[in-house]
């Protein structure tokens, strides 16, 4: 079953920026990487990835993530998480 996720393209990258979006927007930063293209930075709201993955229990589902009217079909190739907290720190996903 695919999943349905809304992303924002972020344009300011880096340690202070990525912060700010986790503690004061409640989202996560993302990457997804494209074949012989340029990366996409995106940011994703934390609390519905979260429950989606929780809910599909297999990272080898594929997601569908909407982003400016395009819809990109994607793969979670790493996530990474808080030590003791349970929220998302980093996803990078793999285009399909």
């Amino acid at each position: 079953m695919l999943s349905n996720i809304l992303a924002n393209l972020r344009t300011n990258i880096g340690n202070n920026h990525n912060k700010r979006l986790r503690k004061l927007e409640n989202k996560i930063p993302a990457v997804i990487y494209v074949k012989h293209k340029n990366s996409l930075l995106i940011s994703l709201d934390h609390n519905i990835i979260y429950y989606t993955l929780k809910k599909n229990k297999s990272y080898e589902t594929p997601i569908n993530i909407k982003i400016n009217d395009e819809i990109h079909t994607v793969n979670i190739k790493n996530i990474q998480y808080h030590q003791y907290k349970q929220i998302i720190l980093h996803i990078d996903f793999m285009y399909i």
